[in-house]
């Protein structure tokens, strides 16, 4: 019988980022700042966003009004406000799932000069060892 990729999928980098999410917005316990529902949507649209083979996505949003319209139009929502998608990206970035930073692009051309939303997806490695330390 032949192996398939799905088999393994809990052990891909995308499969590992959304366990630790599950974990998160699961957890119990007071020490650990727990996940919302519209933080566990905004991270599962994160890890269904790029290629399966990169290594690891980094996102350049121009505003936090273009990231809410696309999250809005993926969980099948009206509206999102922008300081609701900051207190999500806020409480990925303190649970070690995303690093989220507003910083100037790489690519200045493209993005032109204006300040923006840097959101990193690390690698499964990282996500390893957050799963064991829990």
């Amino acid at each position: 019988m032949a192996k398939t990729k799905g088999l393994y999928f809990h052990n891909t980098r995308r499969g590992l980022m959304l366990r630790c999410i599950v974990h998160f917005s699961n957890n119990k316990d007071d020490s650990v700042f727990k996940l919302k529902k519209l933080d566990v949507e905004v991270g599962i649209y994160l890890a269904t966003r790029g290629k399966s083979r990169r290594r690891g996505g980094k996102y350049f949003y121009s505003n936090l009004e273009v990231l809410a319209n696309k999250v809005s139009t993926f969980s099948n929502r009206k509206k999102i406000s922008t300081n609701a998608i900051s207190e999500s990206l806020t409480s990925l970035d303190k649970n070690n799932i995303i690093e989220y930073k507003k910083d100037k692009p790489n690519n200045p051309e493209k993005h032109k000069e204006k300040r923006g939303i840097k959101i990193t997806l690390f690698d499964k490695d990282h996500y390893k060892k957050t799963l064991k330390n829990l």
